[in-house]
């Protein structure tokens, strides 16, 4: 704020870090006038301009001549435009064929270009360079420039992929043909046009939204509100904090995917916490990390929604919809029973056991949205009381629980039952919070003996 009248005036060259000067030069050599960087146009420490600005980035995006992408800084110091990565840079090779025949040849690495979608394991050796397509799209802000943008250039390590949605696909310097449009993640195309299958592609946006990395918390949703505003005008539904009104069943029944696998006693990446951005519990953007669908993944002959909404209100930036959410809740009408949740883990392993009250019936599949502790009304650790999201990410840390849920069903496709798992709000008990997922075999819950709870409010 303190130089925004000299930044208006002038901006010193030497003073410009080196991703901008690049950026500056490329636009220069396409004979493109103007350029927008955020870190110059949104006013540094000004939350209020940085709302406005956050809701207009559809429009900078999706209407930008060019995108360019500097996929391999890490920040503004380091320039994009540099030697290439010794790795991607041709070799020479001598060839002696059936003949005895000695050719010469020059060789260059092909790489995956699948970079929006594909994530590397952390037994690949070779992940630095085969699936790394930059450090740029670890990013979460950058998913949604990528996404809105109609043409983006990106200067990767290996060399520059350009894509343009009014083409028929993806140009990349060292193959020889294009590659075709469902290999990026953008907007897809059949979104133009509101279909049974868009919510589905939706589920597949936050997946891999969900798992990019944020410097601050509060900028999960509004990170994405500029795709969620695109993707508003073609589902015509109201848009509550990451899902859709018109879908609020189906789009309440997604789980944390970021729980990884238990390999000597220590899981292989750590599991999901909670975050205070104000997303209230049923929303997806108030968990860390990678979100999925069980409904979404699944095909089924018959399906039935159980739940029905009574109601929904929010409470959001007074500049969008889409941007920051400040709290909400909704209140279901839906069948529901009450059940226990426990676990004692003797190694590190965490896992929990759902048992529920009335019918005495073990329910397998039971998946916590994070590690789960026990307080009391004042919010005080306290075995027997309260089930709430924990803040750690240590499993040894709360070795044994136990405490009461209410097992609200929401949707039944063919023999399987999907419930979400609520516990006592702390801090008004007259309403819950959401803990976790479950699904159950018919067999195990008859839906037609489970009662229906008329008001069921979570927050």
């Amino acid at each position: 704020m303190s130089n925004i009248s000299e930044m208006k005036n002038r901006i010193p060259w030497n003073e410009l870090p080196s991703v901008f000067k690049d950026v500056i030069y490329v636009s220069r050599m396409l004979n493109v006038q103007y350029v927008w960087i955020d870190s110059l146009c949104i006013i540094q420490d000004d939350k209020e301009d940085w709302e406005i600005e956050a809701s207009k980035m559809a429009e900078y995006y999706s209407q930008a001549h060019l995108v360019i992408a500097c996929s391999t800084s890490p920040n503004p110091t380091v320039p994009f435009l540099a030697p290439r990565d010794p790795y991607w840079l041709p070799a020479d090779i001598k060839f002696v064929d059936k003949g005895g025949v000695s050719h010469n040849l020059k060789i260059q690495r092909l790489r995956r270009l699948r970079y929006m979608t594909y994530t590397a394991m952390d037994d690949n050796k070779d992940k630095a360079h085969e699936h790394d397509f930059g450090p740029l799209y670890k990013r979460a802000w950058v998913w949604q420039e990528n996404t809105l943008a109609t043409r983006i250039v990106h200067y990767t390590g290996h060399g520059l992929v350009f894509e343009c949605k009014g083409d028929s696909g993806v140009y990349n310097e060292e193959m020889p043909t294009p590659l075709p449009l469902d290999w990026i993640q953008s907007l897809p195309h059949s979104f133009a046009e509101h279909s049974d299958d868009s919510y589905k592609q939706w589920h597949e946006l936050v997946k891999t939204y969900s798992s990019r990395d944020l410097t601050f918390h509060s900028d999960k949703l509004p990170a994405m509100g500029g795709a969620a505003a695109e993707m508003s005008k073609i589902f015509n539904s109201n848009y509550l904090a990451g899902l859709w009104g018109k879908n609020l069943v189906d789009d309440l029944l997604w789980y944390s995917d970021t729980w990884g696998v238990e390999k000597s006693g220590a899981f292989t990446q750590p599991p999901p916490t909670p975050l205070s951005n104000g997303s209230p519990s049923w929303s997806w953007a108030s968990l860390n990390g990678r979100i999925s669908y069980k409904l979404s993944d699944e095909p089924c002959s018959k399906s039935r929604v159980l739940a029905t909404v009574r109601d929904c209100q929010m409470e959001t930036s007074k500049h969008s919809e889409f941007g920051q959410c400040r709290g909400g809740y909704i209140v279901l009408s839906a069948p529901a029973v009450r059940g226990h949740m426990s676990a004692f883990i003797p190694t590190k392993y965490y896992g929990y056991h759902l048992l529920h009250t009335e019918s005495s019936q073990h329910i397998p599949e039971c998946l916590a949205d994070t590690i789960l502790e026990v307080c009391d009304t004042d919010g005080n650790s306290n075995e027997g009381g309260i089930l709430r999201r924990a803040g750690v990410t240590e499993r040894d840390q709360h070795p044994s629980i136990k405490g009461e849920v209410l097992c609200v069903l929401l949707q039944q496709r063919d023999d399987t039952v999907f419930t979400l798992l609520l516990a006592r709000s702390e801090i008004d008990p007259s309403s819950f919070v959401r803990i976790g997922y479950s699904r159950v075999n018919q067999a195990r819950l008859d839906v037609s003996k489970v009662s229906v709870m008329e008001s069921i409010v979570i927050k």
